[in-house]
């Protein structure tokens, strides 16, 4: 029951944790159009005491154009402004050297949020905007809220947006393209994107398949699934998955369990002229388990309908995907390009024994639909061949809180192919909320239709050919 209730707490912790400490949000805007500029300076506003001002001021200014490796600006130059602007300064009532209000203010500074005796204790809170030359809006910003004596935190209050807001202007200097959240992928495909250093998403698609993403530098992201990818009774149809894997749901529908691990290099950041590119590697292991029918899953190649290969019933299978991308963005759409390698060698044992596939559905020997034909006669093999799959998406950006998508995989025949619609909502705010940094969370959630060719089936009572579909449910929270 213990270790019960520590893993129930874990996402509120995930989800908190980003919140310690005085600092609740920095974000900063693609600065290409300015990487020419060589000055930077430091102002105040606001209502507080000078002796604050001054401590703001002097305490960045110690820190954000070192870190930027510009100059202190004088009269003339064409500059970064970082201005200091104090939203809050209230002075401490009372004696604050009581121990009670003392401890109160320390654990409120460390955990980010203020207690019950926040106000007798004094609070800061200042607001760090990031100006461009001849850009009216603040191309970044960030919040630094403190519990104490104004006088007191000033100075730690502007180093540490001076040391923020430079870290995150020094990774943009040579960015042209705003980062959304969960812009590193679409519904079933990637982009060239990369999760940002050290930030992290969490998503739960089907509500059976778990998503980590981590972003371990600028360019190179970790990334890990497991669960499961339920794939519900279709009527014998055949339902190609990305990378070339052919699934079927049998007579009752079948969930294939997947462990995956992987990571992915953003090596040529895009320019106005430029697209991105990027490579991964992932090893996937997938295992199938059957819900009231065979079920079945196979390589596409050229299809289950035509000539692939498959394995029915109870398959547990290991995957090399080596996978590549290619993305640039006209405007507010983004549009990639990929195709990527998928490959059976295994260094652990697999279960599965390979047929081939002749045709889209068939019954097992206990008369229960499966997804696919095993040609009569055929040898079963160890491994399924090597295969290649490819796939086009694009991504239309409605508003900052949403997006219309497209991703279309291509099969030979025509008839084997997948194409996916479906739209993006991001929810945020701009406030942090108690301990919460909301400022820093976004929620996304998206709802997608993959469509793909029924065949005619009369076992199904489907006399004709006909078009179907599959709903795909994304949720995900992502630390900005």
């Amino acid at each position: 029951m213990i270790h019960l209730r520590r893993a129930g707490l874990l996402p509120l912790f995930l989800l908190s944790a980003c919140a310690f400490g005085n600092l609740r949000q920095s974000q900063v805007e693609p600065l290409g159009a300015w990487r020419e500029v060589r000055a930077a300076q430091v102002t105040t506003s606001g209502t507080a005491s000078p002796e604050t001002l001054a401590q703001l001021q002097q305490g960045s200014q110690d820190t954000f154009p070192a870190a930027l490796h510009l100059a202190e600006a004088v009269t003339g130059d064409v500059a970064f402004r970082l201005d200091l602007h104090v939203e809050k300064a209230v002075a401490p009532q009372g004696d604050l050297q009581g121990f009670k209000q003392h401890a109160g203010a320390r654990l409120s500074n460390a955990l980010g949020f203020g207690g019950a005796n926040a106000a007798a204790a004094g609070r800061l809170e200042v607001a760090g905007l990031l100006y461009a030359p001849d850009r009216a809006e603040p191309v970044g910003r960030a919040l630094w809220v403190g519990i104490g004596d104004p006088d007191v935190l000033a100075a730690d209050a502007g180093s540490s947006l001076g040391r923020a807001l430079a870290k995150d202007a020094s990774r943009q200097r040579s960015n042209w393209i705003p980062r959304r959240a969960a812009d590193e992928r679409l519904f079933l495909t990637p982009t060239p994107l990369t999760v940002p250093k050290g930030r992290v998403s969490f998503s739960d698609d089907e509500l059976l398949l778990f998503r980590v993403a981590m972003g371990l530098s600028e360019h190179l992201q970790l990334d890990s699934f497991f669960g499961g990818l339920p794939v519900p009774a279709i009527g014998g149809a055949v339902l190609p998955l990305p990378g070339g894997i052919v699934a079927a749901g049998g007579g009752g529908g079948a969930v294939f369990g997947v462990y995956d691990l992987g990571l992915k290099w953003r090596f040529l950041d895009e320019t106005p002229t430029l697209p991105a590119i990027a490579v991964s590697y992932d090893v996937i292991n997938l295992f199938l388990i059957g819900l009231g029918g065979a079920g079945g899953v196979g390589l596409g190649g050229s299809g289950a309908g035509g000539g692939g290969f498959v394995g029915v019933g109870g398959a547990h299978i290991q995957f090399n995907l080596f996978m590549a991308t290619i993305g640039k963005h006209i405007g507010n759409t983004h549009v990639v390009s990929g195709g990527g390698i998928l490959d059976n060698h295994h260094r652990m044992g697999q279960s599965a024994s390979f047929v081939a596939a002749c045709g889209g559905v068939a019954t097992d020997g206990n008369g229960a639909a499966a997804g696919v034909t095993k040609c009569s006669g055929s040898t079963p093999i160890d491994r399924l061949p090597t295969t290649a799959a490819g796939f086009l998406s694009v991504e239309q950006v409605l508003g900052p809180h949403s997006s219309l998508g497209m991703e279309a995989f291509p099969r030979y025949p025509l008839q084997d192919s997948l194409v996916t619609t479906g739209a993006r909502w991001l929810f945020g705010g701009d406030k942090p909320i108690g301990p919460l940094a909301w400022d820093r969370l976004r929620l996304r959630l998206d709802f997608a239709l993959a469509w793909f060719y029924m065949p005619a089936n009369a076992q199904a009572n489907r006399p004709h050919a006909g078009v179907g579909y599959v709903p795909w449910l994304g949720l995900g929270v992502h630390v900005m």
